[in-house]
């Protein structure tokens, strides 16, 4: 009797079968074979990072994925078994995972071109809008609950190019409004996640983050600084998010 397909961390054992039907396919000229970056397939799993899509049938693994997602990785799905949805359940696991790790931006190559429908099925932006450059990205949005014993207040955060420490004309590139209340302990619960991440905006530096509840400015420096974590900013693999601002004296 078949078993069920399963979606697990490879082991040595998976990776000689990997590497089997990589080498067949290439012999064979299949198109998108990843065997060139076996080296780094090979360091994934010693690393524990390699997740491979086990078949239920043979109990073999017919597709694998490293790079989480988070940064540009591989995925990759034996040519007979393509077109089944394999594929769309390996990148299902890998955002159920970054979630679960407080990543917040998830940020691709898409490699061979031909995989962009796929991509952009799955939820992910060409970086350029047009596809002349191949990263993707996708950000992974929080709703949060307001306590319902807190007071409305009024949030902003903005984040600047390191340009602004010695050109205070800098404009912010981006700025966040988010519905806001305050609890008597002095916590100021945002009404959804506010990101920030570099590589959508260029060469920014070391960000500047500037925090304002009600019109009294709480922060004005950069993002990385001991005091920005202590009000609640926090990094993440690729840029800053924060959902709560402690608005007291450390």
């Amino acid at each position: 009797m078949a078993g069920r397909s399963s979606i697990r961390r490879s082991t040595e054992a998976d990776l000689q079968a990997i590497h089997a039907w990589l080498s067949e396919e290439k012999s064979r000229g299949v198109p998108g074979n990843f065997l060139c970056n076996w080296t780094l397939t090979e360091a994934k799993h010693r690393e524990g990072r390699l997740l491979v899509y086990v078949d239920g049938a043979s109990q073999l693994p017919v597709a694998y994925q490293w790079g989480g997602l988070i940064r540009p990785g591989i995925l990759q799905v034996r040519h007979d078994q393509r077109g089944k949805g394999i594929g769309r359940k390996l990148v299902q696991r890998c955002i159920a995972n970054a979630e679960k790790k407080d990543e917040c931006l998830l940020f691709i190559e898409c490699k061979p071109s031909t995989s962009i429908p796929f991509w952009q099925s799955m939820g992910f932006t060409l970086l350029d809008g047009n596809g002349s450059n191949s990263n993707a990205y996708q950000i992974l949005e929080r709703r949060n609950q307001l306590p319902s014993d807190s007071k409305p207040v009024e949030a902003a955060i903005r984040f600047y190019p390191e340009e602004w420490k010695w050109d205070k004309t800098t404009r912010p590139c981006c700025t966040a409004t988010p519905a806001a209340a305050m609890t008597a302990d002095g916590i100021v619960h945002l009404g959804e996640r506010v990101f920030f991440f570099e590589d959508l905006y260029g060469d920014v530096g070391d960000p500047v983050v500037e925090i304002v509840i009600d019109s009294k400015n709480y922060y004005f420096d950069k993002a990385k600084y001991d005091q920005a974590r202590y009000l609640g900013l926090r990094r993440c693999t690729n840029g800053y998010f924060i959902d709560a601002i402690r608005a007291s004296t450390p």
